[in-house]
């Protein structure tokens, strides 16, 4: 990784978040359902910047060394669900029952093997809420 100071690499987190959301979403509605695995990983990569962009930002106990910041983030690994109760610790902007929801609704489409999210199971396809995108990217 690329040595970047806390608020350099939450800004690229931020906007490469933003923007694999967009595309999954774009995707989903130009190619439809055909392309549920690409659509869920641009999706959940997404998710998985936002929340990490946050804590970047919000972790005062985080030194801004980026050996420090590339350990951080590689314990949390890719697991969303870890990430965003990490999350919980530094701040109540994302604390709201729809994005607990979701992200829970996930885990029934996307399951984590020991690293992340990994892999689609045969079920209904999550699709993004816009108003879960608001959530997420507003209150950064």
């Amino acid at each position: 990784m690329a040595k970047f100071n806390k608020q350099e690499l939450a800004v690229r987190f931020f906007s490469d978040g933003r923007e694999c959301i967009k595309s999954a979403d774009i995707l989903y509605h130009e190619k439809g359902r055909g392309n549920r695995s690409q659509f869920g990983i641009l999706l959940i990569h997404g998710i998985e910047l936002l929340l990490k962009a946050y804590l970047l930002l919000k972790n005062v106990n985080l030194p801004d060394d980026p050996d420090k910041i590339d350990a951080y983030l590689k314990r949390l690994g890719h697991k969303y669900k870890d990430i965003f109760d990490e999350c919980q610790k530094y701040g109540n902007e994302l604390n709201d029952p729809a994005l607990e929801i979701y992200l829970d609704s996930l885990r029934h489409t996307y399951y984590e093997d020991s690293i992340g999210v990994r892999y689609i199971q045969e079920s209904e396809i999550v699709l993004f809420d816009p108003t879960i995108f608001a959530t997420l990217t507003g209150r950064l």
